[in-house]
């Protein structure tokens, strides 16, 4: 009997096998959370880009959420070891009527499960606890994201309002031109006035990307955790698109290993384990038991089993637990074909605007060039008018507002691309 109890409290103890530590061990050595509360930081975002990364890595709220929810689970793991708490039993007997009560029995009884429930149970635990260890890797990697396609999109607007200051300064100067030439008969009032309204539409496109601007900056201190921030400085930083030179197996590969993805593994993993400790429901539970009789000075070790009757329910749990766990297969396997989809697209986006960009910088804008600067020469020479100018103009500013959105397209496709296969791509040089 003395062995036999000691099996089985040993079997009991020895809760938790490799998940369980494998559990711990990653979430000792994880980053602390950002703080909670609204940060007014000192912080000088003067690196571009990664300046704003950073800080949003340590600061912002949604992170830290994913983060609390790893805490929860990673503390929730010792309740699936916890044994059943043992029970102090007090026995009085009544000697005779002239004596009264008196002490008879103390004993002590320790109800202890099947040795490999608290395991299982402890071991789905931590399988839980590493689904949301990679769904907090994973909304880390969504903050990059967000941070990166604010960031070109503040970019962009930014860019675009410079080309059209510039454009305005140009037909400006073009209109004191015209006036000019007006008061000496050499152009007349209809020129002037379709440069008038060229100006006050540029003007107006101006206001509007002043507004758009607003926006942008709002989703970016939004995106790194940061709403009372007011100077929000962009680098001219964006890369010169270049095709992508990895291959779309490395790239599918990656995705696959997306920590979004493995947390749908391992919470399949985790219904599978909990399948079996379900089965484990159904085997007996056992008890044990010491009593010692004070005035015979004697002690009695005992020993119980459960007689599970019920084996139909247990039989429908484990059912459930693995149609649970192959739900989460079936929602992984939707999640890759969508993830591998949405790979393709930017790939292709991608070589797109470095095809793009190639014919703007190469071709288009230098013709742009080259016949405004032919009618520019004409205009002065008096074999031009102020249509012909006008149009130059306006071909060669809608053909470098194409080139900066081209280089923004591809900041912000190259930032989605590398959500979707969880790691850094390495920019072409500029």
């Amino acid at each position: 009997m003395k062995w036999l109890v000691l099996f089985l409290v040993f079997g009991v103890m020895g809760c938790g096998g490799a998940p369980v530590q494998n559990a711990r061990e990653m979430w000792s050595t994880s980053s602390p959370p950002p703080a909670l509360g609204p940060a007014l930081p000192e912080f000088k975002f003067e690196a571009g880009l990664p300046g704003y990364v950073e800080y949003a890595l340590a600061n912002q709220p949604g992170l830290g959420s994913a983060h609390a929810r790893w805490s929860a689970a990673i503390h929730r793991i010792s309740r699936s070891e916890r044994l059943p708490d043992p029970m102090l039993m007090v026995g009085v007997r009544a000697v005779n009527p002239d004596m009264g009560l008196g002490l008879g029995t103390v004993g002590v009884q320790q109800a202890l499960p099947w040795p490999t429930r608290l395991s299982l149970g402890a071991d789905a635990a931590a399988e839980a606890t590493l689904a949301e260890k990679d769904r907090y890797e994973a909304t880390s990697l969504a903050v990059v994201e967000r941070v990166s396609r604010a960031y070109w999109g503040l970019w962009r607007v930014r860019q675009l309002r410079r080309l059209h200051e510039e454009h305005l300064q140009i037909v400006q100067s073009l209109a004191e031109a015209v006036r000019s030439r007006l008061a000496t008969g050499a152009a007349s009032l209809a020129d002037q006035q379709q440069v008038d309204l060229t100006v006050s539409r540029i003007a107006d496109d101006i206001e509007t990307m002043k507004a758009s601007e607003a926006a942008w900056e709002a989703e970016l201190r939004l995106a790194i955790g940061a709403p009372e921030l007011k100077d929000l400085p962009t680098q001219d930083d964006a890369p010169l698109p270049v095709p992508l030179t990895e291959n779309r197996q490395s790239l599918a590969g990656a995705a696959a290993a997306h920590p979004a993805l493995l947390a749908y593994n391992s919470l399949a993993k985790s219904k599978e384990i909990m399948a079996q400790a379900e089965a484990a429901d159904g085997l007996p539970d056992f008890l044990v038991s010491a009593e010692w009789a004070v005035a015979e000075d004697t002690l009695m070790v005992g020993a119980g089993i459960s007689l599970p009757l019920w084996r139909g329910s247990y039989a429908d749990a484990v059912d459930a637990m693995e149609a649970e766990a192959l739900m989460h297969k079936f929602e992984g396997q939707v999640a890759l074909e969508a993830a591998l989809a949405a790979m393709d697209s930017e790939i292709a986006t991608l070589n797109d605007t470095a095809r793009r960009s190639a014919v703007l910088n190469d071709v288009l804008i230098p013709q742009a060039n080259a016949a405004y600067e032919s009618v520019v020469g004409g205009y002065v020479t008096g074999n031009g008018n102020v249509t012909q100018l006008l149009m130059a103009q306006r071909d060669l500013l809608d053909l470098r507002i194409a080139l900066e959105s081209v280089r923004a397209d591809y900041a912000d496709s190259k930032a989605r691309l590398e959500q979707i296969v969880g790691r850094e791509i390495p920019f072409g040089e500029k």
